[in-house]
C-alpha cells in the first residue's frame, strides 16, 4: 500500500509516534484515499503502528484524559463509553444495517480514540472508510466485535493495575 499521500504521518520525528489527537486529525483527510488505493486492513494496521505499535490501548491518551477531567469524572466517562459502545455493537450484532455503517463506525472511532482504544479506533476508521466508499458489505464485523472485547478486558485490567496513572 502506498502511503505517500500522507507525508505528515510518515515524518514522525525522533520517536516515530503520534499522540491520539494528532493521529486522528492526520488520518481523517487521507483515509478515503487509502481505501481507494486498496488495503483497508493494511490502513488499520498502519494507523495502529503509528500510534506506537500494535498497542491495544494508548495508555498515554488514557492518562491525559484522566488528568484533564479528574479521576471521578473519568470513571463516569468510562462507564458511559462502555454503555454507548456496547449499545451500538449490540445493534450491529442483532440487526446490522449497512446503510448506517459509516455513521456507526464514525461514532465508534471517535469514542475509541478519545478513550485510547487505539486498535479499535483503527478498525472502526477502516470500517467507516469502507462504508463511505460503497463497500459496507466488506466490513468484518466479527473482527470489530472481537477487538472491542479484547480491548475492553485489557483496558479494565490495566486500569486495575494503575497503567493510566
Amino acid at each position: 500500500m502506498n502511503f505517500s499521500f500522507a507525508p505528515r504521518l510518515l515524518q514522525l520525528g525522533d520517536t516515530g509516534r503520534l499522540t491520539s489527537g494528532e493521529l486522528w486529525q492526520s488520518t481523517e483527510n487521507w483515509a478515503s484515499k487509502a481505501f481507494f488505493n486498496g488495503g483497508v486492513l493494511a490502513l488499520a494496521r498502519k494507523i495502529s503502528a503509528m500510534a506506537g505499535g500494535f498497542q491495544m490501548i494508548d495508555w498515554k491518551r488514557v492518562g491525559e484524559l484522566k488528568r484533564e477531567i479528574g479521576a471521578s469524572e473519568f470513571d463516569e466517562v468510562v462507564e458511559l463509553f462502555i454503555d454507548e459502545v456496547e449499545c451500538v455493537l449490540a445493534r450491529l450484532r442483532s440487526d446490522p444495517d449497512p446503510t448506517l455503517f459509516e455513521e456507526d463506525f464514525h461514532f465508534l472511532k471517535g469514542c475509541s480514540a478519545n478513550l485510547g482504544f487505539a486498535d479499535l479506533a483503527g478498525f472502526c476508521l477502516a470500517g467507516e472508510t469502507m462504508a463511505a466508499g460503497g463497500e459496507a458489505s466488506k466490513v468484518d464485523l466479527a473482527q470489530i466485535f472481537n477487538c472491542y472485547e479484547r480491548s475492553k478486558t485489557f483496558f479494565l485490567d490495566g486500569m486495575e493495575k494503575g497503567m493510566a496513572a
